[in-house]
């Protein structure tokens, strides 16, 4: 297993371990860094039947596409001020 699929891996299992102890709230910066567009389609499957099973998620990322493939509310943001929102 090459270093970029083990850290697929890690950060995959660590999101499913975080949801499996149910909390109401979960906040994830760049949940889909560095993965590939296999494993990102796999997170975001952990994360849609948490959101779901009716909890609320913040999600702070770079990555556009996830975002509006996602969100129910996307804020952009520039210099700290929202200057966007959907």
């Amino acid at each position: 297993m090459s270093s970029f699929e083990l850290w697929s891996e890690k950060k995959r299992v660590s999101i499913a371990t975080i949801t499996a102890m149910e909390p109401e709230l979960l906040i994830l910066d760049e949940p889909t860094a560095w993965l590939d567009s296999k494993n990102t389609k796999r997170v975001s499957e952990i994360l849609d039947n948490f959101s779901e099973a009716g909890k609320t998620l913040v999600v702070s990322t770079h990555d556009t596409d996830f975002a509006y493939e996602f969100a129910d509310y996307i804020y952009v943001l520039d210099k700290g001020k929202n200057c966007k929102a959907r």
